[in-house]
């Protein structure tokens, strides 16, 4: 059995991080983020939504 992945809109996918379209576009642009295409559709898989916050700079705190 294969596992199902699971696939978000563009607007889940902003609202789920908290960032506006455009902004999406924008990290689609520079490569940042990569969507794919279903029909017209554009859809963000939850691997690409993983690999892209992995890759957001941490915060560092200093005293």
């Amino acid at each position: 059995m294969t596992a199902i992945q699971q696939l978000f809109t563009v607007k889940t996918f902003c609202y789920r991080n908290s960032i506006g379209r455009t902004k999406f576009y924008q990290l689609v642009q520079s490569g940042d983020l990569r969507p794919v295409k279903l029909g017209g559709k554009t859809l963000i898989p939850l691997s690409e939504e993983r690999r892209w916050q992995d890759s957001l700079p941490r915060m560092t705190c200093e005293p």
